[in-house]
């Protein structure tokens, strides 16, 4: 079927709201992100990071384009993650949030110039967001002090999305990605659960070729909310590209879960994060037994540890309860 075949007509014909979330806004926004994440069946999530410091040979291996991605996601820095919540009966809820973390004038800070120059291309503010911007470590003991992860899940869509999720799970974890792609993708099934990627969906309901302007254009997707290359608005138009897929497809795009665009070969799965723990603590205490039978040595091969929430921080009752310094105002950074 030729991308489109079957739908007519604009999908989204009037403007949609983006909503920016900064370091002084971030209490305000978190308590609508949090219900969003407990009430939406999906959520389409788009980055935006500076470029890549090692590229990828075309045919590469699936094992082989994980070791890139490995290297580039544990060296650089996000920019910014854009959420798309749909599929709940209401209207799209899109946020995008901009971190702090990358700071452009630091030559310390690896980047691609041809990404950065892009970014600032797209609008993007790059001294604004090292100084307004979230911190990302913040935002993720929230997340934790919430009780997000192994709670219900809505389904993560995104478009050739393999960056997007390792610096998603990087961002969650706290820590470097795993060493080989089968931990990575059982970290991301704990993480997140179930996976959609639309770039995959595009070999059965046409558009594979395509990239997501050019495919959203295709299918009559109108992207109003802002500008492309930045997260919110490609997060917001990857949901409605999906929304259109789900309607060619019918229903079957549940059997294409889990597989991304780039590493095909596996399978991303659902896994139970309480037991994901207790694996990894089991291959972390075998390691160190085999370690002090060897009378001592280096270890590895265990999945890296993985965030709990802080103990500073008690579980609330309530998910949308924030710290007091979420809105706490960073523009203080030079």
């Amino acid at each position: 079927m030729d991308a489109g075949g079957g739908h007519s007509g604009t999908v989204v014909t009037a403007r949609e709201e983006v909503k920016e979330v900064w370091g002084w806004n971030m209490g305000m926004e978190l308590p609508g992100i949090l219900e969003a994440l407990d009430s939406a069946t999906f959520v389409a999530m788009d980055t935006e990071f500076p470029g890549f410091l090692h590229q990828t040979p075309r045919f590469a291996s699936s094992s082989e384009r994980y070791q890139d991605v490995r290297r580039n996601v544990d060296n650089m820095k996000l920019i910014q993650l854009g959420l798309c919540f749909f599929g709940d009966g209401g209207r799209r809820r899109t946020w995008q949030i901009s971190f702090r973390d990358f700071d452009v004038a630091s030559a310390s800070d690896a980047r691609s110039e041809a990404s950065v120059e892009l970014l600032k291309r797209s609008g993007i503010d790059l001294c604004r967001t090292r100084r307004e911007g979230v911190d990302s470590e913040l935002f993720s003991e929230i997340l934790w002090r919430c009780d997000w992860v192994g709670r219900r899940k809505p389904r993560w869509v995104t478009f050739q999305g393999l960056y997007d999720i390792a610096y998603l799970v990087k961002l969650l974890t706290g820590g470097p990605l795993p060493p080989t792609l089968p931990e990575f993708a059982q970290l991301v099934g704990a993480t997140l659960g179930r996976i959609i990627d639309v770039k995959y969906l595009g070999r059965f309901c046409g558009g594979f070729h395509l990239g997501l302007g050019r495919l959203a254009e295709t299918i009559g997707v109108k992207p109003e909310g802002g500008g492309a290359h930045q997260a919110g608005v490609d997060a917001l138009m990857t949901a409605a590209v999906f929304e259109v897929q789900m309607e060619q497809l019918s229903g079957s795009e549940e059997e294409l879960e889990g597989i991304l665009h780039g590493i095909e070969e596996e399978r991303i799965l659902p896994q139970c994060w309480e037991e994901t723990q207790q694996q990894q603590q089991e291959e972390e205490e075998e390691e160190e037994e085999e370690e002090e039978e060897e009378g001592g040595g280096g270890g590895g091969g265990a999945l890296p540890d993985m965030r709990s929430p802080p103990a500073v921080y008690p579980v609330p009752d309530s998910c949308c309860s924030v710290p007091a310094d979420a809105n706490r105002d960073d523009r203080s950074i030079s």
